[in-house]
């Protein structure tokens, strides 16, 4: 049950809204961060994780970008980038298939609340640990596609 907030705007509320899979490739992802995260107008990609990295889905159905910095982070930017940006699928010779997702799992008080998955050989993998290579490139996929829509106050 969601404990109500006053000063938070009625659309981040789940409220029995269901889970949309995605379907636009171009659907914006919201990611809040701080000043050390940015560098030349992207996302660091040290500042990309693999466990179940949380974003929040753009469009009009879920939010608003400024919704990420909702309640407590309101001096923190905001990262961007599209669901096509994610590295979809990567594979080294001989070793397992890694398929990177961005998945809705709302909670009630953030109906926008999404992640990036992992799954490896097609299993949801919950702690991910896939090789360096691997890593690298989906960390630098993200940065050089990245954008920042509001610049980080701390």
């Amino acid at each position: 049950m969601n404990t109500s907030d006053d000063s938070r705007p009625e659309r981040i509320y789940r409220r029995d809204r269901p889970i949309v899979p995605f379907s636009d490739p171009l659907e914006k992802l919201h990611r809040r961060c701080l000043k050390e995260h940015v560098g030349s107008g992207h996302l660091l990609p040290a500042a990309v994780s693999f466990r179940n990295w949380s974003v929040n889905r753009g469009g009009t159905d879920f939010g608003e970008p400024e919704d990420v910095l909702i309640p407590s982070w309101l001096d923190w930017g905001i990262a961007s980038f599209r669901v096509q940006d994610v590295l979809p699928k990567e594979q080294l010779r001989g070793g397992p298939v890694y398929e990177f997702r961005a998945v809705h799992c709302p909670d009630d008080d953030y109906y926008a609340h999404s992640e990036i998955r992992t799954y490896k050989e097609s299993q949801l993998v919950s702690n991910p640990d896939p090789p360096n290579e691997i890593k690298k490139k989906f960390r630098q996929m993200i940065s050089d596609k990245s954008f920042i829509t509001k610049e980080p106050q701390v």
